[in-house]
This record gives structure tokens, sequence and C-alpha cells, in this order.
């Protein structure tokens, strides 16, 4: 049965990263109307809601990210400087987290709590999927790891959902390309929730039958 989970595990894990690349690649190059970067789009969100946060750019990719802490909307070089429906769109995203902070929206607090815990979960999950097959660790221990991380993704899913609804209504009415691109970024995390849980479901009845 261990074999099974690592199989699916390794699956997951490959699957995952093929899905957000070529969403990555098809909205990166679909130009934005009006040349718009992300900077722009984020820099639209501050104006729109009167918002006084910072927008830096921050080395690296993926590295996109709202500093509850220093009220600071973070965008990766790429989403920075790039006019494309990807880099738009995330800006936006991010960007639109300010809001919510603004708000003093209880949910998104409690969200930012957690984070930090939750990264570092999905860091240990993911290095635990691959020292699988160099090691003998406990599959069950990452299953737990896992089921907790999407315990995480599926109460705050709602409230990615809401902020890109937000966002489509607000900047992307007429924009069909840039609404697709915000829908494929939890289009894919809805998808390997459901997924993972899957694995997880089996895991514990398996426990259960077995005592």
């Amino acid at each position: 049965m261990e074999t099974i989970i690592f199989i699916v595990l390794i699956a997951l894990f490959i699957m995952a990263f093929v899905l957000f690349y070529s969403s990555y690649n098809q909205y990166k190059k679909s130009p934005s109307k009006g040349d718009l970067t992300g900077f722009d789009a984020a820099q639209a969100v501050t104006r729109d809601y009167n918002l006084d946060n910072y927008i830096i750019e921050q080395r690296g990719s993926y590295t996109d990210n709202y500093n509850y802490n220093k009220k600071v909307i973070k965008l990766s070089s790429i989403v920075f400087h790039d006019n494309n429906n990807y880099s738009v769109a995330m800006g936006y995203f991010i960007a639109m987290q300010a809001v919510l902070d603004k708000e003093n929206n209880k949910m998104f607090k409690i969200r930012k709590l957690f984070e930090p815990l939750f990264y570092a979960l999905m860091a240990i999950s993911y290095l635990g999927i691959v020292l699988l097959a160099f090691a003998n660790l406990d599959v069950m221990f990452l299953i737990t790891i896992l089921g907790l991380c999407l315990i995480y993704e599926l109460v705050f899913l709602k409230q990615n959902l809401d902020i890109i609804n937000k966002v489509k209504n607000r900047y992307a009415k007429n924009d069909s390309d840039l609404s697709r691109a915000l829908e494929a970024f939890y289009i894919i995390d809805i998808a390997f929730g459901v997924l993972y849980i899957r694995v997880l479901i089996d895991k514990l009845i398996e426990l259960i039958k077995s005592r």
C-alpha cells in the first residue's frame, strides 16, 4: 500500500509542476490589454482603494506575496516588469490582499498568522516526497503534513475565490484572457486539494480497518 501511495505522491508532485508551468507559459505569452505590467495592476488597486502600501520588486521567481507585518506588496521581477496576463493577474491578486488588510478582514488576519507555518510544512512535504526515493521515510507522516496543508488551503479557499471575483468584476469585465488567467491560479489548487484529500482519506480508512 505504501508503494502505491508513494507512486501517487510522486505523480501528483510532477503533475502539479506540469500544470503550473503550462498555465504560466500560456498566460505569459498572452499580452495584457493596454500594455499593463504587474506593477501597473497593483498600483491601480492601491489608487482605487486609497491604500498607502509600498509596491516593491522581490528578486527571484514566484516570490509574489503580501507582507502583512510591513504592509508591503511584493512582486517578483517577472510580474513587476512584464506586460502579460499572468503578471497583471498576479499583480491584482497580491494587491487585493492589502485591501483585505485595510478592511480588517478577520479571516485574512488568521490566514496571515498561520501562513509561515503553512509554507514551512509545504516545503517539508515536498522535500519528503523527493527523499522517499532514497530513504525509508514514514509515508503517513508526509500524508499528515499534506493533509494539514490542504485543510489550510480549503479553509481559506473561499477568500481566495472572493478576491478573484472582486478583481474580475472591477478590472476584467471585458477581458476574457485576464479572467481565465485569474481563474487558473485556483483551479489548479482546487484540483490538487481534492486529489490529496482522497489519498489522505484512503490512508486513514486503511488504518481504521487494521485496528
